[in-house]
C-alpha cells in the first residue's frame, strides 16, 4: 500500500468514527449552530491529522492521535456547553485545545500548556506551507488540502443532508477524491473540487441529485485524459455564475444556456465540467 492511500485510509476511517459520533451525540444534535460545530470539527480533526504525521512520520500513529483528538474535541464541546459558550466557538480556540490534548508534548517535551503565545506560534510553524517536508515530497501536499477537500465533497454547511447520509457520501466518495489528489498533486487537479464547491454556491440541488453529481464526476473524470483537465475552468467559474445561479440540476438541460449548449441531459452538464 502507497503511503498516499495509507494516509487517506487512516484519515477516512477517523472521520467516519467522528461523524457517527457526532451523530449520535445528543449534545450537538440539539445546537443551534451544530452545523458550525461539526464544521469547526472536520477543520481540527483535518489538521491535528496533518500535524501528527509531520511530527511523527507514522500513519498510524497519526491516526490513533487524530481519534484521540476527535474524543478531546467533543469533551471540549461539553465543556463549552456547561458554560453557555458555544455561541464563541472559533477553529483556532478548538484546534489549539485539540492541540494541546494530543501534540504539544510530542513537539515540544517541555512545553507545559501555560503558554498560550508561544503554542500559537508552534502551531503555526508546523501548518505552514514552508515546512521543509513539503517541499520534499509532492504528495503531500495533499495534507495541506484535507479540509478543503473534506468539507467540500460533504457539504459540510449543507442542514439538509444527513449526517447518515455524509457517513455514506465519505465511505463511498471522499477517499476517491481525495485519491485523485494524491495521483495528480496539483493545482489542475484541485480545479475538480473548486469547480464542485462552486455549484453548491451557486446551483441548486436534492441530496440525491449531489450523489449523483459526485458519482457522475469521477466516472467522466475516469473517461477524460488528463491532459485535458487544465480547460479554462475560470471560464466556466463565469458560465455558472452568470447563466446558471439558481438553476436546479435536474433543469439545467433546459435552462436557456444549457439549450445553446445542445445539453440533453444533466450528464451533459458534468461532461461540461469535467473535460
Amino acid at each position: 500500500m502507497t503511503y498516499p492511500k495509507a494516509l487517506i485510509d487512516k484519515y477516512v476511517l477517523v472521520l467516519l468514527e467522528y461523524i457517527h459520533l457526532v451523530d449520535t451525540s445528543d449534545i450537538i444534535r440539539g445546537l443551534d449552530n451544530s452545523i458550525s460545530v461539526f464544521n469547526i470539527g472536520i477543520h481540527a480533526i483535518s489538521h491535528i491529522y496533518k500535524l501528527s504525521y509531520y511530527i511523527t512520520k507514522n500513519v498510524e500513529t497519526a491516526g490513533c492521535y487524530t481519534q484521540k483528538g476527535v474524543y478531546c474535541y467533543l469533551e471540549y464541546i461539553e465543556q463549552m456547553n456547561r458554560t453557555n459558550s458555544l455561541h464563541n466557538l472559533n477553529n483556532i480556540d478548538a484546534v489549539l485545545f485539540v492541540y494541546d490534548k494530543t501534540l504539544s508534548e510530542i513537539y515540544n517535551p517541555e512545553h507545559t500548556g501555560n503558554n498560550i503565545s508561544h503554542e500559537q506560534n508552534m502551531f503555526s510553524n508546523i501548518i505552514s506551507l514552508n515546512h521543509p517536508e513539503m517541499r520534499e515530497q509532492n504528495w503531500k501536499l495533499i495534507l495541506e488540502n484535507l479540509s478543503h477537500i473534506t468539507q467540500t465533497i460533504l457539504w459540510t454547511t449543507n442542514p439538509d443532508i444527513s449526517y447518515l447520509q455524509r457517513l455514506n457520501i465519505t465511505h463511498e466518495y471522499l477517499p476517491k477524491y481525495l485519491n485523485i489528489y494524491a495521483d495528480h498533486p496539483n493545482p489542475e487537479t484541485l480545479e475538480i473540487v473548486k469547480t464542485i464547491s462552486l455549484i453548491q454556491d451557486k446551483m441548486i440541488f436534492t441530496t440525491n441529485d449531489y450523489i449523483e453529481l459526485l458519482d457522475t464526476v469521477l466516472k467522466m473524470y475516469r473517461k477524460t485524459p488528463k491532459s485535458r483537465i487544465v480547460v479554462k475552468y475560470v471560464d466556466k467559474y463565469l458560465v455558472i455564475s452568470v447563466h446558471l445561479t439558481g438553476t436546479s440540476i435536474s433543469d439545467v438541460a433546459t435552462s436557456e444556456y444549457g439549450k445553446q449548449m445542445g445539453w440533453k441531459s444533466r450528464v451533459d452538464f458534468i461532461r461540461w465540467l469535467v473535460a
